[in-house]
This record gives C-alpha cells, structure tokens and sequence, in this order.
C-alpha cells in the first residue's frame, strides 16, 4: 500500500477543493484544526494535522476554481491590502495571494477552502457577513482558527451570505513573534439554496406518487446524506416512510395510501461533510408539507403582559398558533400600526404616543395555510398628580383638615401614598384624605401616584401649618349608647400637648375602670344613666377636665342565631331565612342585608323567597329594640345554577349495524354529584351513570336518545339527540343493458345498493375506453373501442362503508353476418334471449313434471 507523506495529504486536500498550490521553497513549520457547528446544539469538532512546508516569497493571483466553485456573480472580490514591506530582519517571511473558494453548498451548510499562509506565527480565521461585502463581520458557530478549510452548517436556506478569510501574521525574528500584520482573502458571496420541495400526483386508487428536489451542489467538502419521507396519518406522531441514500431516487410510490383520511408528508434532506469526522452532526433541512384530507383549522390568538401600559412603557405580545399543519413549527410575522414588522410568536413594544393601538399577527403553516387575529392595545398619556390642598389652609390641633389631589392622564387604577402628614394623619389610598390634628408644626405634605401600569410619580410639596389650641375634647362613645355585655370605647382627644400626658376617667359604668389612655374600651356589667369625663394632667402640672358627655347602658338583649333552610339550593328553589329574640324589650325592627338576587329584606323576623341568580352569600340581620340598640347575626348560604346541558352528541352520525356508537354530553351548573340516566336507547345499548356511553346498537331504525341529570338537590335537566342506526352496506348487483354489444352501441349501467346510511358516493372502474366514471346510479355511455371489459362500482355511504360490484360485458366490431347465415349482431342477441326464454320454459316443465311424481309417490 502506498503510504502518503503530511505534506502530500495537505496537497492533495487543497487540490481537492481547486486551491492554487504555492510551490515550496523555504522551510516553516505549519499546524492547522478543521471546525464546524452542525444541528441546533452548536457543537464542534476539528481535526488536526502538521507538517513543514515552503512557499516562495511574492504575490500570487487567481481565483479558486474547480467543483464546488461559484458562478461569477457569487464571487465579489474584495482589495486586498498591501502588506507593508519586511525589515531585513523579517525578509524571510513569504508574501502569497490568499484565495477563499466554495466548496460545495446546500440549503443549510456551505463548505469553504482557502489557501493557506505557511509562516511560523501565522493564523488564519473564517468570517461570515449577512448584511453585505463591507460587513460587519463574524465567525460562524463553533469556527476554530488555523483551518484551511471547513464544513460550516446551521445556515438559513434561501438566505445570501458573504464569506472571507481574515490571515494573521507575526513575523517571526530572534526575539519571538512580534509586530502583527493582518491580509485578507477575496469576499465570496454565496446564497444558500432553497429547501427541497415536495410534490405529490394522485392519489389513484390507494396510490400517492411523492417527488421532490434537490437545489444542493455536491463538490468539495459537502456530500449527500440520506432522504428522511416521514408521515403523519390522523394526526398520530411522525414515522419514517423512506431512508434513502441515493440523491437521484427522488420519488416513491406509496401505496398504502386512503383517500378521507387525514394524511401529512414532509422530506428531512441530511447533507454531510466529506472529509469530516464521522461523530460530526450532519446538517438537516426540511421540504413544505403536504397535507391530504380533513384537517384542524389553523387559528391564532393575541395575549399582552399587561392589559394596558403609559407611553414609554413595554408591552410584551404573545401570539399563539393552534391547529393547521405543523410538523417543525409555524411562522410567526406581525405588523403593526405605524407600519413597522416583527417576526417571532413574541415581540417587545414600546409607543410614544398615547391611544389605541392595533397588533396583527400571522401564523403560517408547514403547508403555506395562514391565519390572523389582530389585538386592541390601550396606551394611556404617563400621568400628573396636582400638588395637594388643604382645607383649611392652615389648621388648628383639635380640628380636622382635608387634603385633595387630582390626577389628569394614566391608565387608571390609581393608588395613592401620602407622605410628610400632620401627626395625627396617616396615608390612606385615597385622592381626599380627611384626618385630625393632634400637634402643632410646619409639615410638607406629597402624594405619589402609581397607576395601573405601575407608572409612578410624585407631586410637588404643599406646606401645611398646625398652630396650638389649649383644651381637651369631650368623650366620645361608640356606640352612642350601650347594652349591658357589649363592648364599648370611650375616647378624647388634646389639643396640646407639653409632655408626660396623665388621663383620669371619671363617671364609669359598673364594669369600666380607668385607664391613663385617650381610649378606654370595656363591658359595661348594668343599665343605668351616666356622665362621663377625663382629667387631663401633664408634667408642668397643669390639670384640665373635659366637658361631660351622657351615656346611656341599656338591659342586654339576646337573639338566637339566623339559620337559613335549606343550607344550599339551586337557582330558583325555596330558601328560607329566620331569627328570633331571645330577650330583650320591643318593639323589634328586622333588616336582612347581603340577601341573594330574588330575594327581599322585610321587617320581619323570617324571610321566604326563591334567588335568581348564583353565587355564595353572606346574610346579616339586624334587630333594633325598643332601647334602640341593635343585635347581629349572620349566615352563609350557596345558590347553585340551574344545571343545564351544554351539549349532548352522538358519533358517528350516520351508524350501520356493527359500528360502536359514542354518546356524549357536557353539563354545567347543578350541585355534585348528578345522577345521570339515558332514555329510548337502540338494543344492544343500557344506560350508565356517565355523561359518555359507548355501545354497539343490534338493530337498526331511527332512535329519539335522551340524557337526564339530575343534581344533590333535585333539580332536574334533560336533552336529545336522533341516532339512525341503518344496515350495513351491501350493493346486490351491478346491470348492464346487454353482456354483448357492437361498437357504436351505447352501454348502460346500474347500480342496486341495498341499506347502507346515505348519502352514497359511486365510483366506476375498468370501463372501455370511450366511458368515464361519474358519481351515479346510472351510467350510461357509447364506447369506442372493442374487447372484453369487467366493470365494477365502488360504493362509499355516509358512514363511511365501502361495498363492490361488477359485471362482464364484450364490446366487438359490428358483425355482417352471424356463423355465415347473415345475421347481425341485433338478430344474434335476439335468438340469444329467444334461446334462454326456451331454456327456461323447458326447465320450468321439467320442474313441474318432477313435483307431479313426488306427489304420487
């Protein structure tokens, strides 16, 4: 065997790829990798080699030519720069022309050679452009320097590319690699073939004929691979027809093929490199798809990260394809109102002005099939918040004030934070804030405004004055009168304070004790009439007592809890609400609150009404007595919704005897769990406690099927569906209008199908030339050519059910005479049923004769 030097492998490999070859003539060592990132994963592999050659100093010219070379056009040859001239210590590095030629291409991988730069320090880096000559450039995916060729995948079929080789260079001298110089190879513009297509002729009969393409150029570094034919059949996962390694078979019959059913092709097209490691990702490409029978219409729908959002704000759009064909993904393209395009199922939107704004977007499928929706946007001006006022615009301790703001822009949903109050006032999200003043001081009062969008802002600074008011505010009771047992709170309020506050409460009911506290709570133990006042003291000893303030305790009164009968009904079901008084002093006034719709509050102790309308409520009552003093009670009650069929379905319609018949129903509303139950079901099917029945029927006939549910509480809904359950299928004879006819004659036939579920379909085949198949009973046409022809029809009902018929018929020149007698074909055909009819008559006697002897015997 022949055994092949480094440096003639290195040789070999650029004369391959129609590389100019420098010849050697001074010694520098060389090392060079081979690279690429193939498939979605991005993963590289290289390869290296080294050897020693030389090339003669000079500038060398020429493009690369040879298989795999472009067409004229492709190749755009970029200046390449003047190297600037060595120093003597650096005359020995060789200056060459740097070529870079395709080698090879198909629609998503390329393959490229170069030629190399042999210096000590040297390096040479693919880089690839897809917006023109003049860049901006980069290296393709998972590119490693120091190669002279490379097999470069994962491109976009269809789309142009512009490729060079960038060569670095140290000159090599006593002290190492030192001063960078850099040369350029010509730019190669290369536009990627487009994927292949697939085609289809038929079906015929069960038979699909399937073609494709293929735009890929097979030279240099970029082999064919295999052709993957993968099938989808009623929308079950993909499965591989053919794995063909031949890039000139490009058709296959498939003849397992059924016309109605939902039928999906699309070719996978695996391209390799030739010289690459074997463990190398090949690169993949898919053809359009072709889609047969029924299908999943294609839709799409439109979601925002936000409902609504202020200008300058993002909005994020999600666009969502369901249904058509797509066995590697939809295409996404939007538009917009203003013009501009995105692509991608989601897009980033920022507007600057405010109003409405409309989003369309596109979907496309595998086969070509589009569809689109077009989405509503609410951009809303970024909002103000006015400086806050005061009312009054100064205030006093002991009083109140109001601060208002107003908003103008946003997109609503306004939350509101106060900051720098008076003391006494806490921020609440409100745009009138009311509140009482406890202290003296110069405040600064803000608000900051945040809106639906999340869009914040703050107003300008309001100054607010408190100035001092000596005294102590009178108690307040809540409730304004009490009952014995319930909670009361008792409260004062300073207008000034001067430190080391003390509080003394005087004039308490029977069960209140004092406490050094503006607020004082607690359970009055006996009724009575009282005076309440509180001792103020502070740390320079001053002392001042509030006004008197009458308080009322009232005998306790007692209820039962309000029950509600029954706990839970359905929508328009009695329901019932009642109270009673277990102690206390009249008269009594009644109020139901949070009652459902339907029902109303009587001043009564018992409320009887039906509801209207669903959902789960909370009902209060509250007694008033004699005292004026009012005792609660609550209750939870749940109404239900009616429960109602959403749908009730049978399938298939229509069913022949021995198919499986599906019933279905959907139901909503109602309390769980629901009885379920079918009525006027055909033989051979007994009803379930489900809302889904499968059964085979065992007679035909037109059945009126019914679904009741009932739910926990009674309530009852129904539906009905017609199932026509028919014979299966049969066709009993196909007719012609004779079995022997002259040329020029016209031929007649009939179709007999017995039962089946309409509506048919026929279909006629192996008729003589001259007749053509039509979707009839009756087919009548002349033929126009002779021999003996079997024709049969293909019948398909409604159900789907397939029968077959046939018949014998001879189609001959029109005789001039018969046997030698001189009969025609008519005077033939005549004797031929007069013969029969004789057959007949003669067996009909032999028959009769026959009986007559049984019977003697």
């Amino acid at each position: 065997m022949l055994a092949l030097s480094p440096i003639a492998v290195a040789l070999l490999l650029i004369s391959s790829l129609g590389i100019p070859t420098p010849t050697a003539h001074s010694s520098a060592p060389y090392s060079g990798s081979l690279s690429a990132a193939i498939g979605p994963n991005g993963a590289p592999f290289s390869a290296s080699t080294g050897e020693a050659l030389t090339y003669p100093t000079g500038n060398g010219s020429g493009a690369a030519a040879g298989a795999g070379s472009l067409a004229p056009e492709s190749r755009v040859m970029a200046e390449v720069p003047t190297p600037r001239p060595p120093t003597a210590e650096e005359a020995h590095v060789p200056l060459v022309s740097y070529t870079l030629a395709n080698a090879g291409s198909t629609p998503a991988a390329a393959g490229f050679g170069w030629t190399p730069y042999y210096g000590f320090c040297s390096s040479s880096f693919l880089e690839i452009s897809s917006q023109g000559s003049t860049g901006p450039w980069g290296t393709p995916n998972g590119y490693r320097a120091s190669t002279t060729s490379t097999f470069v995948a994962g491109l976009v079929p269809g789309h142009t590319y512009w490729w060079q080789v960038v060569y670095h260079s140290y000159f090599h001298s006593r002290l190492g690699c030192r001063g960078l110089m850099t040369w350029y190879s010509n730019v190669v513009k290369l536009t990627q073939p487009k994927v292949a297509t697939l085609s289809a002729t038929g079906p015929v009969n069960r038979s699909l004929q399937l073609s494709w393409t293929n735009s890929g150029t097979y030279a240099g570094l970029v082999t064919f691979g295999s052709y993957d034919l993968m099938r989808s059949t009623n929308g079950s996962a993909f499965t591989e027809v053919l794995h063909g390694t031949n890039s000139s078979i490009r058709s296959i019959l498939v003849t397992d093929f059924t016309p109605g059913i939902s039928e999906v092709f699309y070719l996978n097209t695996t391209d390799r490199c030739r010289t690459c490691p074997t463990s190398l990702t090949p690169s993949s490409s898919y053809s359009n798809a072709l889609a047969y029978g029924p299908r999943v219409p294609l839709n799409t729908s439109i979601s925002a990260s936000r409902p609504w959002a202020d200008v300058g704000q993002p909005f994020r759009l999600t666009c969502l394809a369901t249904g058509g064909i797509h066995p590697f993904g939809y295409r996404y393209a939007w538009s917009f109102e203003d013009g501009t395009k995105a692509t991608g199922p989601v897009v980033d939107r920022i507007f600057t002005a405010p109003g409405p704004a409309t989003a369309n977007c596109t979907a496309t499928d595998a086969t070509g099939a589009n569809a689109s929706t077009t989405f509503t946007l609410v951009v809303a001006a970024d909002p103000t918040v006015a400086p806050p006022t005061a009312d009054p615009v100064q205030g006093t301790v002991d009083q109140t004030v109001t601060l208002t703001t107003a908003v103008t822009g946003g997109s609503g949903g306004d939350q509101f934070n106060w900051s720098g109050l008076p003391t006494g006032c806490s921020s609440a999200n409100v745009a009138r804030l009311t509140c009482p003043l406890f202290w003296p001081g110069n405040f600064t009062i803000t608000v900051t405004l945040t809106d639906a969008s999340g869009y914040t802002t703050t107003s300008s600074p309001t100054p607010f004055d408190v100035i001092s008011d000596l005294g102590i505010a009178p108690p307040t009771a809540h409730p304004a009168r009490g009952e014995v047992g319930e909670i009361v709170t008792f409260t004062t309020a300073v207008s000034i304070h001067a430190g080391g506050d003390q509080f003394t409460w005087f004039g308490l009911p029977l069960g209140c004790w004092s406490a050094n506290a503006t607020s004082l709570a607690c359970h009055p133990q006996s009724p009575g009439n009282f005076s309440i006042t509180v001792a103020l003291s502070n740390a320079g000893g001053y002392v001042l007592r509030s006004p008197p303030t009458p308080f009322e305790v009232a005998p306790a009164t007692a209820i039962a809890p309000l029950t509600v009968t029954p706990g839970a009904v359905d929508v328009g079901q009695a329901l019932a609400f009642g109270v009673s008084v277990l102690r206390g002093s009249g008269p009594y006034s009644y109020t139901f609150t949070g009652l459902p719709n339907g029902c109303m509050s009587s001043d009564q102790p018992t409320v009887t009404c039906h509801p209207t309308t669903s959902g789960s409520f909370q009902v209060e009552v509250r007694i008033t007595d004699g005292a004026n003093f009012t005792s609660r009670s609550t209750a939870s009650v749940y109404v239900f919704p009616i429960p109602a069929v959403v749908w009730f379905n049978s399938s298939p319609a229509p069913i022949e005897l021995g198919q499986t018949l599906t019933l279905l129903a959907q139901v909503s509303g109602g309390e769980w769990p629901l009885a379920i139950s079918y009525q006027g079901l055909p033989p051979g099917c007994a009803s379930v406690n489900s809302s889904y029945l499968s059964c085979v029927p065992m007679a035909g006939g037109s059945y009126n099927v019914s679904i009741t549910f009932v739910d926990a509480l009674g309530s009852v809904t129904s539906s009905f569906v017609t199932v026509a359950v028919a014979a299966p299928l049969a066709v009993t004879t196909l007719t012609v209008s004779s079995h022997l006819l002259a040329l020029g004659e016209p031929l007649a036939l009939g179709t007999h199908v017995q039962s089946g579920a309409p509506p048919y379909s026929f279909r006629y085949d192996g008729l003589p030339s001259g007749c053509t198949s039509a979707n009839t009973t009756t087919l009548v046409c002349v033929p126009t050519g002779t021999g003996s022809f079997r024709p049969s029809v293909t019948v398909v009902d409604g159900a789907g059910v397939v029968a077959h018929a046939s018949a014998e018929v001879v189609i001959r020149e029109t005789p001039h005479g018969f046997l030698g007698f001189g009969l025609t074909a008519n005077a033939v055909l005549l004797a031929s049923v007069l013969l029969g009819i004789a057959v007949v008559v003669v067996a009909a006697a032999i028959g009769v004769t026959r009986r007559r002897r049984r019977s003697r015997e």
